[in-house]
C-alpha cells in the first residue's frame, strides 16, 4: 500500500504522438524534485517562482548530479549542453491548496510523443518521485477535502462521455449538483434522527406530544418521496453514461451491413451482393437521442454448414439474447419465407423495431398478410441510397426514451454504487414511515433513520470504507 504522503507523478495525456503531452508532479516534494530535473531559460531557481505561473526550459538528465556538476544557471550555452537536455518544455507551477489536488504541483508541458513524455517521468522518478496509482491524483482531491466522492465519480464520466447529453450529467456532477441534493437530504433526516433522540432521551421526564408521529411522517415523507424520484432516474441515468446495445438482425442479403454504414454514414461494414458476407459481428458507436447507441452488425441467420458461418450465427443468436434494442430485417424486394419466420420465433419480446429494407425496388413483401408481422410498425428503408434513416433514428429515440420526461442532469444517478446506497437509504427511510404509521418504537424508528443518514453519506464519502475506495479510484485512468 502507497504512502499518500508521496510525491506522485504521471503522465497526465493519452500516450501517442500529439503536439503537446504533460508530465504531472503532486506532493510536497514536487517543487524540490523539478527544481532537480528543470533547467529554466531565466537562470532563476524554481523555489522562486510565483505560483501559478509558467516557465520555458530544458528537462536534464539523471546522470548530471552524479557528476556533481550544477548546470542550472547556465543551461542554455554551449558549454552546458553536453550534459544531455531531455526536452525543450514549459514548466507550470501551483502551490497548493489551490490545485487539483490541494498539494504543490508541478505540470511539464513537453513534446507529445511517448519517448519525450517516457524519459520526463523516469527523470522524475529517478529525482525521487513515485509513479502514481490510477486515479491517485483524484483520491487525494478526495482524501484532502477538494471535492465529494460524487464529485470524483464525475470526473471519471466526464472522462468517459460520448454524447453531449451524458457531458452535461458528468459535468453537473463534477460541479457538485448532485452531491448538494444528496447532503441536503441527508441533513433533513440527520435533524429528524436529532428530534426521535431528543424523545428517546427526555421520554421520562416529559410525554411525547399526540401529534408528533404524524409531524415526524411528514417530514420523513419528504425525504422519501425525493428519494423514489432519484432511484426512479437511475436507470435512464445509467443508460445516459454507458449506452445501450441495439442488435441488426435477419437473414443474409437483407441489407444490415448497408444499414450499419448508413446509420454511421460512412462505409464501416463490407457490402456486397453476395449473401453471407458478414461472418462475424461488427460493433460501433452513435449517439441517438442523447444516448449512446452501440450498433452491432450480425451475420446473416440461416441454416448453413459451413464452420464459420456457423460460428457467426451463434454470435448472432447469442448477441440478440443480449441486446436492449433489436432492429429485425426484412427485404422488400423479396417475399416472405420460412428463414423470416424462424428469426421472428428466436426475438424476444419488447423492445423490436421491424424494418423493411430496399424500399427503392420493386415490392415482393407484403407483411399485412403475414400473421406473425400483424400490427406491427415497419418502417421501410433505403439503407444503400440512406432514404428514410431519419425516420428509424426518430423511432430508436422514442423506444430508447419511451416516453420518460428529461429530468435536471444533477437528478441522474450515473454509477451502480451509487444506486446501491441511494437504494439502501430509500428501504430504510420506507421501513422507518412503516414504523411511524404503526406507532413504533421510537429506538427502532432511530435505527432505520440511522442507516439511511449512513447510506447517503457513503454517496458522498463522508462514511465510506478504505477499501471501496481503492476499488472506485483503480478504474480511473493513471495521471487523471
Amino acid at each position: 500500500m502507497h504512502n499518500n504522503k508521496d510525491t506522485i507523478v504521471a503522465i497526465s495525456t493519452a500516450v501517442g504522438e500529439g503536439a503537446i503531452g504533460i508530465v504531472r508532479l503532486s506532493g510536497s516534494r514536487a517543487v524540490a524534485i523539478a527544481q532537480k530535473m528543470f533547467v529554466p531559460k531565466s537562470g532563476n531557481k524554481i523555489s522562486g517562482f510565483k505560483s501559478h505561473t509558467v516557465h520555458y526550459g530544458h528537462i536534464v538528465r539523471y546522470r548530471n548530479v552524479h557528476k556533481g556538476i550544477d548546470i542550472r544557471p547556465a543551461m542554455h550555452d554551449a558549454r552546458t549542453r553536453r550534459y544531455g537536455i531531455i526536452d525543450e518544455v514549459l514548466l507550470t507551477l501551483m502551490r497548493g491548496p489551490r490545485t487539483y489536488t490541494r498539494e504543490d504541483v508541478v505540470e511539464i508541458s513537453c513534446h507529445g510523443g511517448i519517448v519525450p513524455l517516457k524519459k520526463v517521468m523516469e527523470e522524475a522518478v529517478h529525482r525521487g518521485a513515485r509513479p502514481a496509482d490510477p486515479g491517485e491524483f483524484t483520491k487525494r482531491a478526495f482524501l484532502n477535502g477538494r471535492i465529494d466522492l460524487a464529485q470524483a465519480e464525475g470526473v471519471q464520466d466526464v472522462i468517459r462521455a460520448k454524447t453531449e447529453a451524458a457531458f452535461r450529467v458528468a459535468l453537473s456532477h463534477l460541479e457538485g449538483d448532485f452531491s448538494r441534493g444528496i447532503k441536503k437530504l441527508r441533513a433533513a433526516l440527520m435533524d429528524i434522527l436529532r428530534v426521535i433522540e431528543a424523545d428517546i432521551d427526555f421520554q421520562e421526564e416529559h410525554q411525547v406530544p399526540a401529534d408528533s408521529d404524524a409531524r415526524l411522517l411528514a417530514k420523513v415523507g419528504k425525504v422519501r418521496n425525493r428519494l423514489d424520484d432519484i432511484v426512479a432516474a437511475a436507470d435512464t441515468g445509467r443508460m445516459i453514461q454507458e449506452g445501450i446495445t441495439c442488435v441488426i438482425c435477419g437473414k443474409p442479403n437483407v441489407g444490415k451491413s448497408s444499414l450499419l454504414n448508413a446509420f454511421l454514414k460512412r462505409n464501416r461494414a463490407i457490402v456486397t451482393p453476395v449473401p453471407g458476407t458478414t461472418r462475424d459481428v461488427i460493433e460501433d458507436v452513435i449517439a441517438i437521442g442523447g444516448v449512446p447507441v452501440r450498433l452491432v452488425d450480425t451475420a446473416g441467420i440461416q441454416p448453413s454448414r459451413n464452420v464459420i458461418e456457423k460460428i457467426g450465427i451463434r454470435k448472432s443468436r447469442e448477441y440478440i439474447k443480449k441486446a436492449d434494442i433489436i432492429i429485425f430485417m426484412l427485404d422488400f424486394s423479396r417475399p416472405f419465407d420460412d428463414n423470416d419466420l424462424s428469426i421472428i420465433k428466436l426475438l424476444p419480446q419488447g423492445r423490436i423495431i421491424t424494418v423493411a429494407n430496399k424500399c427503392d425496388l420493386k415490392r415482393k413483401l407484403h407483411p399485412e398478410a403475414i400473421p406473425s408481422l400483424a400490427g406491427r410498425d415497419i418502417v421501410p428503408v433505403s439503407a444503400k441510397e440512406r432514404k428514410n434513416i431519419a425516420v428509424l433514428e426518430q423511432k430508436l429515440s422514442a423506444m430508447i426514451w419511451q416516453g420518460k420526461v428529461h429530468m435536471p442532469e444533477h437528478d441522474f444517478i450515473t454509477s451502480i454504487r451509487q444506486a446501491a446506497c441511494v437504494r439502501a437509504a430509500l428501504k430504510s427511510v420506507h421501513d422507518a414511515c412503516s414504523l411511524l404509521k404503526h406507532g413504533g418504537q421510537r429506538e427502532l424508528l432511530a435505527v432505520d433513520i440511522r442507516q439511511a443518514v449512513f447510506e447517503l453519506g457513503k454517496v458522498t464519502g463522508e462514511a465510506v470504507d478504505v477499501n471501496i475506495l481503492d476499488r472506485i479510484f483503480a478504474k480511473f485512468c493513471i495521471g487523471k
